[in-house]
């Protein structure tokens, strides 16, 4: 967005953002597969220095939430993805 506003500026008009939620098949996100792996490794039963043993013992309602949301969508046919166009002047070589 900043890069919006940035061009904007350069082209003398004020900056226009548009913000879209669209649904995608989630096989069209680039890399989803290393996603999952990344994500489920992460929340995985985080064993560290005997200290903690799952995953929830020392995280909060919130970030279990978070974490079931996230899990719930990634194994979804389809995702909602947020798409940001804006009124620049586009990319140069520079």
């Amino acid at each position: 967005m900043q890069n919006s506003l940035d061009a904007a500026r350069e082209a003398r008009r004020s900056a226009r953002v548009t913000f879209t939620i669209k649904k995608v098949p989630i096989g069209s996100i680039p890399g989803i597969e290393d996603y999952r792996e990344a994500f489920e490794a992460a929340t995985a039963s985080r064993v560290q220095s005997g200290l903690q043993t799952t995953l929830t013992e020392s995280l909060s309602n919130h970030e279990v939430n978070v974490i079931d949301r996230i899990r719930t969508l990634i194994e979804e046919d389809q995702i909602p993805i947020l798409l940001l166009r804006d009124n620049g002047i586009g990319l140069n070589e520079n």
